[in-house]
């Protein structure tokens, strides 16, 4: 999403940043891995007891799954290829600098995944919403669970999508 549209929302509309309140020290990465197959990203991995993820951009929501793995889910997903200055404000980590201020946001992910609709608000994005307007981010997004110590969770952390060196030297595990 390019850094203009957003700046522009934001200044028609007075929005604030948000914070979710995550430490970004608690985060991590890794840096291979993910596939993309009409509209379903998939991350997988085996052994560890790590989930089996899988992200679906249909025709209102991005829907993902999680199986498996150490307890509930916090979820991030950044714009990372095909985009001068990309959408990052949902990736949990680093969050987007809209002209000196920081959005940040992380969804949750809950046991089994989440459903977000389209075309949130980014400087107050609501759970159940994502910034992104519409399937045609699909291939250009990178994904990022963290695994929830406040919920059955180990703070393990898993990344798979389209660049995850976007997410390099966080120690997360590739899907």
């Amino acid at each position: 999403m390019n850094k203009l549209t957003i700046a522009a929302v934001l200044a028609m509309t007075g929005l604030v940043a948000c914070d979710n309140g995550k430490d970004t020290a608690e985060s991590g990465a890794a840096t291979t891995g993910g596939t993309t197959t009409g509209g379903t990203t998939t991350g997988t991995t085996t052994g560890g007891g790590a989930p089996t993820a899988s992200v679906t951009w249909g025709g209102a929501s991005v829907d993902v799954a999680v199986a498996g793995g150490p307890g509930a889910y916090w979820f991030g997903m950044a714009e990372t290829t095909g985009c001068d200055d990309c959408w990052t404000g949902e990736d949990c980590v680093y969050g987007y600098d809209a002209s000196g201020t920081t959005l940040a946001y992380c969804h949750d992910g809950g046991d089994t995944g989440t459903s977000l609709a389209y075309g949130g608000d980014a400087g107050a994005l609501a759970a159940g919403t994502t910034v992104f307007v519409d399937a045609s981010f699909d291939g250009a997004v990178t994904y990022y669970l963290e695994s929830d110590t406040d919920f059955g969770g180990d703070g393990s952390c898993y990344v798979w999508g389209a660049d995850n060196s976007y997410y390099d030297g966080l120690g997360c595990t590739a899907l």
